[in-house]
């Protein structure tokens, strides 16, 4: 997912996503050193398993926060 929106919306990058307030992946904590392990299993979940949703699901409201980066002007 984070690849996803930073590839369609050049200029953002991903720092935070969020599901019904809990957290799924926060950069400041899942960037920190000693965090590699956790942070690619974070990351090579899939939405449904980290929402526990179903593929059948209409929709999965997510909250993503996004900077801008230096590479483009958004």
């Amino acid at each position: 997912m984070i690849a996803f929106v930073e590839e369609t919306y050049k200029g953002l990058g991903v720092r935070d996503i969020m599901f019904k307030g809990k957290p799924l992946y926060f950069y400041a904590i899942d960037s920190m050193a000693g965090k590699e392990k956790e942070s690619k299993a974070k990351l090579d979940n899939s939405v449904f398993n980290a929402t526990e949703c179903f593929a059948d699901d209409l929709y999965v409201d997510i909250n993503v926060t996004c900077i801008a980066t230096a590479d483009e002007k958004a």
